[in-house]
């Protein structure tokens, strides 16, 4: 059956959505996490051979971390390409796990939550616009 903005089946699959991407999402931190506290610098060092465009994005999350730990997990959360590369320096800097994953879950659960709710509010509308014709 079709989802109508506002149904109580679109809400909930909607808030379904969120909480199985929230959760994949931070199992992949996690993964990231600890690939970067237990591989960490020769892991980086690999990588790096065969991306050395990335060198200086890292380097950047590095001082990130560094400087503003726990709200520069958040924030980088929601930068593109950044929510990513942000785990594995903050395993190879043993950033505390506990405190790592909160501000990630944080960080995770407000992306997903926009794109959801953006797909939940003008999905149908941009669905319609494109099978038009």
């Amino acid at each position: 059956s079709e989802c109508l903005v506002g149904s109580e089946m679109c809400i909930r699959d909607s808030l379904a959505a969120i909480a199985i991407s929230v959760l994949a999402g931070e199992v992949g931190s996690w993964i990231l996490y600890f690939l970067g506290m237990y591989g960490g610098n020769a892991f980086l060092k690999i990588y790096l051979k065969r991306f050395p465009k990335h060198k200086p994005a890292f380097e950047r999350t590095f001082d990130l971390i560094r400087r503003k730990g726990f709200y520069g997990i958040f924030i980088s959360k929601l930068i593109p390409m950044v929510r990513t590369l942000i785990s594995i320096p903050a395993g190879v800097l043993k950033m505390e796990f506990i405190k790592y994953s909160i501000a990630s879950f944080l960080g995770v659960t407000l992306w997903n939550t926009l794109f959801v709710g953006a797909g939940y509010i003008i999905g149908e509308p941009i669905l319609k616009i494109i099978t038009r014709g």
